[in-house]
């Protein structure tokens, strides 16, 4: 084990699997993971996290179009799990290179 833990009450230091500990991650429910993937896929697009119903931005400077692309069916996805509305405007009805290699056009 690389890391010990003493929680309150114990007498000795142990690893969190001879404590029983789970991490934060292992108690959330269906809909609480979804939140966090929104949130998540909100920051990297350089959207502020709890947006939801803003816009999505444009692509940030740097980021490559397949990243984007995946960012949003990502974000698309997690916001269809939580039952919310398609945000309407911004990026998301744009051009996707992605889709239109699919179908054989350059």
């Amino acid at each position: 084990m690389r890391k010990l833990y003493l929680p309150s009450g114990a007498r000795h230091f142990r690893s969190r699997q001879a404590y029983g500990l789970a991490y934060e991650t292992e108690r959330l429910d269906d809909t609480e993971r979804a939140w966090r993937r929104v949130r998540r896929c909100r920051r990297q697009l350089g959207s502020h996290p709890d947006g939801i119903g803003r816009p999505y931005p444009e692509k940030p400077a740097g980021m490559s179009a397949a990243r984007y692309a995946y960012l949003l069916d990502r974000l698309d996805a997690a916001e269809d799990d939580l039952g919310l509305p398609l945000t309407l405007g911004g990026p998301r009805f744009a051009y996707r290179p992605d889709r239109h290699r699919l179908h054989g056009r350059p």
